[in-house]
């Protein structure tokens, strides 16, 4: 996995969502829309090469890129 593919919203996204932000709530947070939030999760999961949110989260944690 090459970190640039990591951007700073992705780690946003990876850090709200472990810890309990559900897709809507992140939206309104972020001032974007659920669809661009499902987006970057579809995304997300292609480019950390995972099955769902949860190993997402669990690998971001591993690696340290949120707490």
């Amino acid at each position: 996995l090459n970190k640039a593919l990591i951007n700073n919203r992705v780690i946003e996204i990876l850090d709200l969502t472990s810890k309990g932000f559900s897709s809507k709530m992140i939206s309104d947070k972020l001032f974007i829309s659920t669809n661009t939030i499902n987006t970057h999760w579809q995304n997300i999961i292609k480019k950390l090469e995972v099955s769902n949110k949860a190993e997402a989260v669990a690998l971001a944690k591993e690696r340290q890129w949120v707490l």
